[in-house]
């Protein structure tokens, strides 16, 4: 097996995820964290606050890492040697998940900025606005502007899904060298109704047309694939693999 990095997207269904990820791979998973210790129970994941010890480590100790990583925070070696993996999702539901996850986090610093706020009030907060501007691609690659040379320029064995069609995803994930997941169960820890409280707030279309004019760059990338999207470098080394992307294309591009 290749050894795995997901870069964790804020609101992409990661902590389902890393729940697969740890029942897949037990104590050879392990995961970047801001600060620790970490809130709440006791993990029996080893997190870590620097990922340059886990680079000797790479596919002795540990199969697979994980985190709230940006590409341009990670090693070289890492870079260049691990299959690196993300889950993207539709960037306006992304953003409403995301204001919905600080009503019940009084402790982020965006939620005490927000407190009390509707939607639009909110994208008025530059912190805020900011955290919901294209902060996919911005993680993925740096910048849109970056995207091409990443993934068609460069070594770099990159794999991306969307939260939408997970289960093609992790179809292309084993087939390319990394773990066998299996998920059995959605962890969203966003509120159930979230969506129809938003829709009652004062100036919801105006924040929704605000929403998608902030992420022109994550819209156009989101929509630039059908369900995963893999790297030249992933593509030469698994050419079958590659073939069923162009197929899922064709599949989705006819329905």
């Amino acid at each position: 097996m290749t050894f795995t990095f997901f870069l964790h997207l804020p609101k992409t269904a990661g902590t389902t995820f890393k729940l697969a990820c740890h029942r897949a791979l037990g104590p050879r998973l392990c995961w970047w964290v801001h600060r620790l210790p970490l809130p709440g129970p006791p993990s029996d994941i080893l997190h870590v606050t620097d990922l340059q010890p886990i680079v000797p480590e790479m596919g002795v100790r540990f199969d697979m890492c994980g985190g709230h990583v940006q590409y341009s925070m990670l090693p070289a070696e890492i870079r260049n040697q691990a299959l690196l993996i993300s889950l993207i999702r539709e960037p306006v539901s992304r953003a409403l998940s995301f204001f919905a996850y600080l009503w019940d986090q009084p402790q982020h610093p965006l939620a005490q900025k927000t407190r009390g706020m509707t939607l639009f009030e909110a994208l008025q907060i530059p912190a805020f606005r900011w955290a919901v501007q294209n902060q996919q691609c911005r993680h993925l690659f740096g910048g849109l502007r970056h995207r091409d040379q990443i993934l068609e320029g460069s070594s770099v064995k990159y794999l991306i899904g969307k939260t939408d069609h997970l289960a093609s995803f992790l179809d292309a994930l084993e087939q390319s060298g990394g773990p066998r997941l299996v998920i059995e169960s959605d962890e969203n820890r966003s509120r159930p109704d979230y969506r129809q409280i938003l829709r009652a707030q004062p100036r919801y279309e105006e924040a929704l047309d605000l929403l998608r004019h902030l992420n022109t760059e994550d819209l156009e990338f989101f929509h630039s694939f059908p369900q995963w999207l893999m790297s030249a470098a992933l593509r030469n080394r698994h050419p079958s693999v590659s073939s069923d992307e162009a197929a899922a294309g064709q599949s989705a591009a006819g329905e």
